[in-house]
């Protein structure tokens, strides 16, 4: 702990400088693979599960009725590809957090 302030104030600081800057480097890191992992995605990694989720959605959940069995023919046709977009999405974030010093849940590991 350490005090700071300024004009005779005495403000104790509770957080330890070391565990604002491990947190920072860690949501740096985050963001930084996140950003990566994302251009990835788009431009190339997943392109066919994008392409896959846009084509059944537009023929399946747009422009159709707003009715119970609209949304269940919606989700019954477009879940699997729903789905295999997210695992790439997962697959390729979780890459990117491993080559950025992070575990796949975005924590900083151990050998930072």
């Amino acid at each position: 702990s350490r005090q700071s302030g300024g004009g005779g104030d005495n403000v104790q600081v509770s957080a330890p400088a070391a565990t604002c800057a491990a947190m920072l480097e860690q949501v740096s890191l985050c963001e930084q693979s996140v950003f990566k992992a994302y251009r990835q995605i788009n431009m190339s990694w997943c392109i066919r599960e994008i392409q896959a989720r846009t084509i059944c959605e537009v023929e399946w959940c747009e422009d159709v009725p707003n009715t119970p069995q609209s949304m269940k023919s919606c989700n019954d046709e477009c879940n699997d590809v729903r789905e295999a977009l997210s695992k790439c999405e997962r697959r390729i974030v979780e890459k990117y957090f491993h080559r950025g010093g992070l575990l796949a849940d975005g924590t900083l590991s151990s050998r930072h």
